[in-house]
């Protein structure tokens, strides 16, 4: 069993249950905003998975509860006694360990007995959702290009490639929490919330897990830089930047790029391999270049974002001075 600080961790366990049960899950449309995940069947059964915190509901408190067609409860943990209870009211419910009572258009699921994999803490609050791996999306695209901030969501949406409905929830809690104002103009960033410091915090330990990414063994980053990429969807940063930005970085030895999936065209480009010892990173490229940052190298507030948590000391140093003498990011900070 494994204990957990808040909702987050049981929405993304959850996520990964339903996927295991033959699921599509991603984020909520719009018309969806309320939820959590979005739930789809290859029958075309839709459902929305709304995270319920605390203990399951007793049998008091569930004659209170209306069942809502195609909404389904998540929470950490569903005993059998309790998943009884659910099916009696009509409530579908999954918890993190994939007990779950899901029912729709030529789909009926029915899973229980499993043990508990998660505890979740009582008492703490849901994270913003511009902190959640979506909304830090959408955070990034916000930073590095402060227009969006009053785009049409759907901009916004497309910049951050995310759904329409996680744009939304991600930039009214920036708007609630004071890191967004309106002003006669529209919406715009509040520098003083000191949004970059936790975007880079939140990219490092929520956002970077989440990315697909593969080391390989490749040319060295004088290479990366010398090359247009042959037209190819990459942007680099890692080592290569860091000089790029003239830093004054010694002995660069890494790359990171940051890449549009399939990387098959990348890879004979670059005659990357699995054999040798890792130097270049292929990282999924979160934002979109036409809309955010377009050009060889990645955004400034990246580069940073990846040597002021690097474990080698002297990137960390690097970003420092970088946050000082970059003019992108002396903006953000």
């Amino acid at each position: 069993m494994t204990s957990v600080n808040g909702p987050d961790e049981v929405i993304d366990a959850v996520a990964d249950r339903l996927r295991e049960l033959g699921l599509g899950v991603a984020n909520p449309s719009a018309d969806g905003a309320a939820a959590d995940l979005e739930v789809t069947a290859e029958s075309g059964a839709r459902w929305l998975v709304r995270h319920v915190p605390g203990p399951p509901a007793t049998a008091s408190q569930l004659e209170t509860t209306s069942p809502s067609e195609g909404l389904v409860r998540a929470q950490a943990y569903v005993s059998r006694a309790a998943g009884e209870r659910y099916r009696a009211m009509g409530v579908s419910y999954v918890d993190a360990s994939g007990n779950c009572w899901i029912t729709g258009p030529g789909v009926h699921l029915l899973v229980e007995g499993r043990p508990r994999r998660l505890t979740e803490h009582a008492g703490r609050d849901r994270a913003s959702h511009a902190f959640r791996p979506s909304g830090l999306r959408a955070v990034f695209a916000i930073l590095v290009r402060p227009d969006l901030a009053d785009a049409p969501l759907r901009t916004l949406a497309e910049a951050s490639r995310i759904s329409l409905g996680a744009a939304q929830q991600a930039r009214a809690d920036l708007l609630a929490e004071g890191h967004l104002l309106q002003g006669p103009r529209g919406l715009h960033l509040s520098v003083a919330q000191g949004l970059a410091s936790l975007w880079v915090g939140g990219y490092a330990t929520r956002l970077r897990p989440k990315l697909k990414s593969v080391d390989l063994a490749g040319p060295g980053p004088q290479w990366w830089r010398d090359q247009a990429l042959g037209g190819l969807p990459a942007q680099w940063g890692g080592d290569a930047g860091l000089v790029e930005a003239g830093l004054g970085l010694r002995n660069p030895l890494t790359t990171i790029v940051y890449a549009d999936q399939p990387w098959g065209d990348l890879r004979r480009l670059a005659r990357l391999t699995s054999d040798g010892e890792p130097n270049v990173t292929l990282r999924e490229r979160f934002w979109e270049p036409a809309l955010v940052w377009e050009g060889t190298a990645v955004p400034p507030l990246l580069l940073y974002a990846d040597a002021a948590t690097a474990e080698d000391p002297r990137l960390r140093e690097l970003a420092t001075d970088m946050r000082e003498k970059h003019a992108d990011l002396r903006r953000l900070f």
